[in-house]
């Protein structure tokens, strides 16, 4: 077994002040939720998934920018099973407020429902011999 290194370590600064707490009990369950975007168009929605949820925890949410997703869907859904998730959601830009600036742009939210088998994520050779 492999133990994977923390995501986050060292000494960490808030962006902003922390002001807003003053007052607030400091007993209790606090969360500390960390997020990272990255943009590249790397493929299809599957294999956008399949380079994505690997790296979620069960319960997380990956976001993906789409343009038409009619074609890609089978395979997308496919791919989310497989490797441990479910599409939630397709929200479209109209339904963000962008659709203006953004027409025909989805927002696909992937979520991980379980562990992801060792297998995945394929080697890219096997991936492009048998894409989702």
């Amino acid at each position: 077994s492999t133990t994977a290194s923390p995501v986050l370590a060292g000494t960490l600064r808030p962006l902003e002040s922390l002001a807003a707490f003053d007052g607030l009990a400091p007993q209790g369950t606090w969360t500390l939720t960390a997020s990272d975007l990255a943009t590249v168009d790397v493929g299809t929605l599957g294999q956008v998934i399949e380079y994505l949820v690997p790296f979620l925890r069960v319960g997380g949410d990956a976001l993906v920018w789409k343009g038409r997703l009619e074609q890609e869907m089978p395979g997308a859904v496919k791919a989310a099973a497989a490797l441990g998730g479910e599409i939630a959601r397709v929200v479209t830009t109209t339904e963000l407020g962008v659709g203006d600036v953004l027409p025909g742009r989805n927002l696909v939210i992937v979520r991980k429902t379980r562990a992801t088998p060792d297998r995945y994520p394929r080697p890219a050779a096997e991936a492009r011999r048998r894409p989702w």
